[in-house]
């Protein structure tokens, strides 16, 4: 395990100033670019602390306790996945207590990223900034960082502004206070190595359009097609309908070669390009469908890394 130059270090919280280092000096992180793959620099000043990360101050707050806390830190980077810990505990009676501000952009949310210590596995959905109270963490899609405070602290995590940012207030407290920052999260943590939501924006707008399969199952044709675009010019576009897409039955058999998804069978003669200009010319945006699933065993074979894979490398 790698670790940092404090090595798990405890420093006592006292009067007197302390400042503790953890990595290296921030990189600057424009939204064009990446954010760096790096613990955050964490400044501790008295009962004051600090995460600097990407050129910015992520987190501002202050430790409390009634006596002094105990300050442990470590960054694991193993393999390129870099996990930095802060912890704080208690020396004798009365709990840490941390309150905090964490500043983020406006893709930001509260959220929980531990497995609940009940073993209940639920996917929790909100409109809006959720004031749940099993929040533990802040998750930035932007940065795809996420910053959270350890099981078994109390922690509430409350949205206070949003706008081009949007700001946090993280209150915890318990015997020991732990810190979690970890860069990269979906792309390292989570193993999707293609995520880079840095460099896009979420979708604004709503998706509004037609989908042949309600219409025509497998069973669709171009003149299907065709007669549809014509329609919905007509009569659905100026009430906001934008896309008309293609489902399944216009593909190639068996289904998942790529090749198969881009070259129409003998129902589209015109082909995919004549009828996508046909859609086009009409004002409406053409759309296919592909499916997640794959027919072909052979090519899957053949391919393994196109496809996740099991201990053994086979798809």
């Amino acid at each position: 395990m790698k670790r940092s130059r404090l090595d798990w270090r405890a420093a006592a919280m006292g009067a007197a100033a302390v400042a503790l280092w953890v990595g290296g000096a921030a990189a600057q992180n424009p939204s064009s670019s990446a954010p760096p793959n790096a613990p955050a620099r964490l400044v501790v000043l008295g009962r004051g602390i600090q995460l600097l990360y990407g050129g910015r101050t992520l987190l501002a707050g202050t430790i409390e306790s009634q006596g002094a806390a105990d300050l442990e830190t470590l960054v694991d980077s193993a393999g390129g996945i870099v996990t930095q810990v802060a912890k704080w505990t208690a020396r004798g009676r009365g709990p840490v207590i941390l309150t905090a501000t964490v500043s983020a952009s406006a893709e930001a949310f509260p959220c929980e990223v531990e497995p609940r210590e009940d073993g209940l596995r639920v996917v929790r959905n909100s409109v809006g900034l959720s004031r749940s109270l099993l929040n533990r963490a802040v998750y930035d899609r932007r940065g795809d960082w996420v910053l959270s405070v350890d099981y078994p602290a109390d922690v509430t995590v409350t949205p206070q502004a949003s706008g081009d940012s949007i700001v946090f207030r993280i209150e915890a407290s318990g015997g020991e206070v732990a810190l979690r920052f970890r860069p990269r999260y979906y792309q390292k943590h989570r193993g999707l190595s293609a995520f880079r939501p840095w460099a896009y924006r979420v979708w604004p707008g709503s998706v509004a359009g037609w989908s042949s399969w309600f219409a025509f199952l497998d069973s669709v044709t171009e003149g299907d097609i065709r007669r549809t675009a014509d329609v919905m010019a007509e009569t659905l576009a100026p009430w906001g309908y934008e896309y008309l897409q293609i489902d399944d039955g216009y593909e190639r058999q068996p289904i998942g070669l790529p090749d198969h998804w881009l070259e129409a069978n003998t129902k589209f003669p015109a082909g995919l390009p004549a009828l996508s200009r046909y859609i086009a010319e009409r004002g409406l945006k053409p759309g296919i469908w592909t499916n997640v699933s794959f027919h072909d065993r052979g090519y899957a074979l053949a391919h393994p890394a196109y496809f996740v894979t099991d201990s053994e490398g086979r798809p």
